[in-house]
């Protein structure tokens, strides 16, 4: 009974000290109880620790499985750099704007190198001709862009609704060049050169239209609506009808997202891009997308949607637009290159 005790006694002891974590350490393994052991840092780096405001170094751990902080650099708040647990320092917010805190407008401050939200508006500024927080143009504000720093050669920036992009549709290589006074094949008008009086463009009458400085129709001097005179509102179709001395087009709203065979959208020269594009953010899904390598043709109402797209340019060449000859491509925005035809 007395060594049926002793062994009892000895394997519980044995078995105590086997679960010790005191015993664990050293094992390279974290275990319950220990920040790190050895090698393993449980993932953590000099950057990562909770309650501190490390910006750089080097963690190591301590022979009791400790963090030892030593070879960690602190971040110093005022030095004009966001680093570590600053959520801002300066004018450094760490690439954060007002919009990521649920804000439309206005500029973050930054106290004590946390970020303060009382300069932010849920008021957009998009419209007011100025280059805002967030905004990469505003109306006809392009921010001293052309479409010479997009990779084209000559033509006009369109910016978007929001504020947010560039359309880039009536952008073009060596497609003539815009206050030459020569109509041009990528031009409506050029100067005193146009394509068309008011009544032949459809409408009841006025003078010849305008030209504007960007080679695009000014009709404010005809007659009429276009889009009511042809009965383009309400016809299941989005158009550019606030070019055509009419206001925006109902149908664009409810045509563009629809997925139903047809495609209901246009491209307008003066939105940069396709009417549904500029007037919803995305296409309509049964117009194609340019750079799909498909040649998307016809948009509503039969009207060019693609002149091209990649290699695909239908059997159109140089010639058909009055040169002797050359190679005719497609450029990026699925309009005519004719920067090799001669």
């Amino acid at each position: 009974m007395r060594s049926f005790l002793v062994v009892l006694i000895t394997s519980i002891l044995f078995f105590s000290c086997d679960d010790d974590p005191s015993t664990l350490c050293g094992n390279s393994s974290v275990d319950s109880g220990e920040e790190c052991d050895g090698d393993d840092l449980s993932g953590k780096s000099c950057t990562s620790l909770d309650g501190y405001n490390f910006r750089d170094g080097i963690l190591l751990c301590k022979s009791d499985c400790t963090f030892d902080t030593t070879g960690c650099i602190e971040a110093v708040c005022g030095d004009g750099v966001a680093e570590g647990i600053e959520a801002c320092d300066g004018n450094d917010f760490a690439g954060k704007s007002c919009s990521d805190f649920g804000f439309l407008s206005g500029n973050l401050g930054c106290i004590d190198c946390a970020v303060d939200t009382t300069e932010c508006s849920n008021i957009s500024n998009c419209g007011n001709d100025n280059i805002d927080e967030d905004e990469v143009c505003d109306g006809n504000n392009h921010n001293n862009k052309t479409c010479v720093d997009f990779g084209y050669s000559s033509g006009f920036l369109i910016c978007s609704t929001d504020c947010s992009e560039f359309f880039l549709g009536s952008c073009h290589n060596n497609g003539g060049t815009c206050g030459d006074g020569i109509l041009d094949d990528l031009e409506q008008c050029d100067g005193s050169e146009v394509w068309h009086s008011c009544t032949e463009a459809g409408f009841t009458g006025g003078d010849d239209p305008q030209c504007n400085v960007n080679c695009t129709y000014d009709y404010s001097t005809c007659e009429g609506d276009i889009c009511e005179l042809a009965g383009f509102y309400n016809d299941g179709f989005c158009m550019g009808c606030e070019f055509m001395n009419g206001h925006v087009d109902p149908d664009c709203a409810t045509v563009c997202p629809v997925e139903d065979g047809i495609c209901r959208s246009v491209f307008v020269k003066e939105y940069g891009t396709s009417s549904c594009i500029y007037q919803t953010g995305s296409e309509d899904p049964d117009c194609g997308t340019c750079g799909d390598g498909v040649w998307n043709k016809f948009g509503g109402t039969g009207t060019i949607l693609e002149q091209c797209d990649g290699d695909d340019l239908g059997d159109v060449t140089c010639e058909d637009h009055s040169y002797s000859g050359g190679i005719l491509r497609c450029s990026p925005n699925c309009r005519y290159d004719f920067s090799e035809c001669i």
